[in-house]
């Protein structure tokens, strides 16, 4: 694990971790003073079994934020890398209003992990604004309230900012 910032700054923290125990991370984290409000744990769809949704309530309520990335990635992993079945964009958004629906709406991120110079548009990759061109309104579509789209691609990264800036 890398964090970008001391602890002792209050720095917001990003982990990315397969299938692995975040529990145990938060455990750790949490025993040398990071703030769970300030943690946030990438890839919840690949970090989980699809029917986990009480082990992704379990993390929210503990503070740390479920970002569900990889959107516009649908096959990313190959199958025998992955003992869980990666689901699809329209699969995520239905995933992402499970926590909405058990009261975690401010513990929600999302990602299109654009990392590689072949994902941005110029290079033929569905570039930087594929959440706002097609998820976004694939998410209206199937019955997410504009506030609660609002909440989770405005304020909540907003909140993660300002918990770094202090």
């Amino acid at each position: 694990m890398v964090f970008p910032l001391p602890i002792e700054l209050g720095a917001s923290k990003e982990l990315a971790i397969d299938q692995g125990t975040p529990f145990e991370y938060l455990r750790i984290l949490e025993e040398v003073g990071a703030d769970p409000n300030r943690v946030a744990f990438s890839h919840t769809t690949r970090t989980f079994p699809i029917p986990a949704r009480h082990l992704r309530a379990k993390l929210a309520d503990k503070g740390a934020y479920l970002e569900y990335g990889l959107f516009g990635k649908d096959g990313y992993y190959p199958i025998p890398t992955s003992p869980y079945i990666q689901p699809n964009d329209g699969m995520k958004i239905q995933i992402i209003k499970e926590p909405i629906e058990d009261g975690f709406l401010y513990r929600i991120l999302i990602s299109h992990d654009i990392y590689l110079k072949v994902e941005l548009r110029s290079y033929g990759g569905q570039g930087y604004s594929f959440i706002l061109d097609l998820i976004v309104p694939e998410m209206l579509r199937k019955g997410m309230a504009k506030n609660q789209i609002e909440t989770i691609m405005v304020r909540n990264p907003k909140k993660t900012i300002y918990h770094c800036l202090g």
